[in-house]
């Protein structure tokens, strides 16, 4: 199957690395306090927050364009629970 690059879902990925990067960095501060300073809401934040935790794998995939063709921007957002373990994260969106 051809690569199927979807903007979408390429900028919440980078949105969502861009929250993990922001939390490490400023680790004294409160979510809150780091979601506004990204301009975000603290809810959406949270969900960029736990999408930024994805396998590198899976992350790379979506980078690709390589990801299961049912998984979009919206399906990944409203995912009301993610694992921790990349091994059970990869079984979720496998295709």
């Amino acid at each position: 199957m051809p690569a199927r690059r979807d903007p979408a879902l390429i900028k919440l990925i980078v949105k969502a690395q861009a929250a993990r990067t922001a939390v490490e960095q400023r680790s004294h501060e409160s979510i809150e306090e780091i979601a506004r300073a990204q301009y975000h809401a603290r809810d959406y934040f949270g969900v960029l927050l736990k999408l930024g935790y994805l396998a590198p794998d899976i992350t790379a995939a979506i980078l690709e364009g390589r990801q299961p063709a049912e998984l979009t921007r919206q399906k990944l957002c409203r995912l009301a629970s993610i694992p921790h373990d990349w091994q059970a994260q990869r079984r979720m969106f496998e295709a």
